[in-house]
């Protein structure tokens, strides 16, 4: 219910300020390098939830839509996951590098 709300307040607030949706995309972006992407005005989504946090802060609609307690334990309680991510030894690291140590 929290992305519907935060994808309906997007929604009407573009609708709000006029706003046109870009011109369709048929190539292949996964194929484009970073320039192509971005002459075709493409942006890329966070890469890692720590960055997607941090966009999440820096968004006033969001944080409107959500409300200051839910934005606030909604944030807090992904900052939580992160840190637990990105503390852990993955199964990726493992077989990678126990050959080598």
């Amino acid at each position: 219910y929290l992305e519907l709300a935060v994808c309906l307040a997007a929604g009407l607030d573009g609708i709000e300020k006029g706003m046109t949706p870009p011109d369709e995309v048929t190539e292949n972006i996964f194929a484009m390098d970073a320039a192509a992407r971005k002459a075709q005005g493409i942006d890329s989504l966070p890469g890692s939830l720590e960055e997607a946090i941090c966009a999440l802060e820096a968004d006033p609609l969001i944080l409107d839509t959500l409300g200051e307690h839910v934005a606030a334990n909604y944030i807090a309680g992904k900052k939580k996951e992160w840190d637990e991510y990105r503390t852990r030894v993955s199964s990726w690291e493992r077989e990678k590098y126990i050959i080598n140590y």
